[in-house]
């Protein structure tokens, strides 16, 4: 059995604030410029139904991103190359949550650029198309790290940063790797897992976590994700 060591309960303050790392969204960005292009220009026709896009860059058009329906309702999503800086949420309306829930997907990463990019869920998601954007959010990468971050408004911050775990696959030389992620949400805690092995839990307090749910997809990747499961 392997055993993964799971960091402390951290209170609602930060391990650490700043800038986003590469892919993560674009730090100090114009968000009311983004705000009269929220869902980067795609339009309805491109995106399987009830689903939006809402690029990290205002200036890069979510047309760019091509997402298609599989026949078994999972979703194919190609964010171009590494330069095209193409990081994105893809979220539905009707994926929201409140109070105590956990939230479920597996994602197959297909490719992506030479130096790892993240992939994963968003939580509490609020103003999603507007300039008071809001989300928690899990994500994982291809040299078996995870982070936990948060995005208020035009900005970011780190709340657990890029960390080794047993439990996250690492990628191998053709970039391949399939992920399960979960995160569940308690009246004071909120628990990270991959697999069925804890990760990480942070206080409530220390992310957002009333709203809708989604998925971070950073640039440069190819990756195909099952529809969002809820258990509330």
């Amino acid at each position: 059995m392997r055993h993964t060591r799971i960091p402390w309960l951290i209170p609602g303050g930060l391990l650490g604030a700043g800038a986003l790392a590469c892919g993560t969204g674009q730090p100090g960005a114009a968000h009311a410029a983004h705000a009269a292009n929220a869902t980067g220009a795609a339009s309805a026709a491109a995106l399987p139904a009830g689903y939006h896009i809402r690029t990290d860059d205002p200036k890069k058009s979510a047309a760019d991103i091509r997402v298609s329906a599989q026949p078994t309702g999972r979703l194919e999503v190609n964010a171009g190359t590494h330069d095209q800086n193409l990081g994105h949420i893809l979220y539905r309306d009707a994926d929201t949550a409140t109070g105590s829930y956990t939230v479920r997907t597996d994602i197959d990463q297909l490719g992506g650029p030479e130096h790892p990019e993240a992939v994963g869920l968003f939580i509490g998601g609020r103003d999603l198309a507007g300039a008071g954007e809001t989300y928690g959010y899990f994500i994982v990468r291809g040299d078996g790290q995870y982070s936990i971050k948060r995005r208020r408004g035009d900005s970011a911050a780190t709340v657990v940063p890029f960390t080794a775990s047993r439990a996250v696959p690492k990628a191998d030389s053709a970039r391949h790797a399939t992920y399960r992620l979960a995160v569940r949400v308690g009246p004071d805690s909120v628990r990270f897992l991959v697999g069925d092995t804890p990760v990480a839990a942070v206080a409530r307090t220390a992310i957002p976590t009333e709203g809708t749910a989604g998925f971070r997809i950073n640039h440069g990747l190819h990756v195909i994700v099952t529809p969002l499961a809820f258990q509330r």
